[in-house]
């Protein structure tokens, strides 16, 4: 039987915890134009985790590419591989080589430590600027009082789950209020 991940885990300020990087990676469809393809257990909106992988994919392995001379690579493994077929027309030979350049890509930079290094090229512009945020989801406590947290969490009722545990155990200060077992969670109002 599998635990259940709880998502407040894999972030830090704000942050992804760059350990969870390639697990992520390997729950989306990368190059995908549809957003669906991006929908993941981290609880990260599509969109975002779609612009980040589109920018690590095709501007960051891109210009690794245009440095390590990938194209040229493909180049010459296309010219050995044709030498001396008279019959090859230019349509096969052009696709071979494109097809060759694709492969090359994937293997040399769909990895984790190029995604790493992708990753820390935001570490220093702060929480606000984080390329993947948490879902946070808002949960008004309503108990001789209403108060409003968020909480990290994929939806509503484990946003819930999670409240409910917390003021269980007392990490909600309960110093502003009876200590009754009584109260009420609601998640119908989300901020933008």
């Amino acid at each position: 039987m599998t635990q259940k991940r709880i998502l407040a885990d894999c972030f830090e300020n704000g942050w992804f915890k760059e350990e969870y990087l390639w697990e992520l990676r390997q729950e989306i469809v990368l190059g995908s134009l549809y957003y669906a393809d991006y929908r993941n257990s981290f609880g990260i909106d599509e969109h975002k985790v779609c612009d980040f992988f589109t920018s690590f994919w095709d501007s960051f392995c891109e210009e690794l590419a245009k440095e390590d001379n990938l194209w040229e690579e493909a180049c010459i493994i296309t010219r050995d591989h044709f030498e001396g077929d008279t019959n090859v027309s230019p349509g096969e030979y052009d696709l071979f080589r494109e097809e060759t350049y694709q492969e090359l890509f994937q293997t040399r930079y769909d990895k984790e430590e190029t995604l790493k290094s992708w990753y820390n090229c935001f570490a220093d512009d702060g929480p606000e600027s984080s390329p993947l945020p948490p879902k946070m989801v808002n949960v008004d406590i309503h108990w001789d009082f209403a108060r409003s947290i968020q909480v990290i969490a994929a939806d509503e009722a484990e946003a819930e789950d999670i409240v409910e545990a917390m003021m269980r155990d007392g990490s909600i200060p309960k110093d502003s209020f009876e200590a009754t077992d009584d109260w009420e969670l609601d998640t119908t109002y989300q901020p933008e």
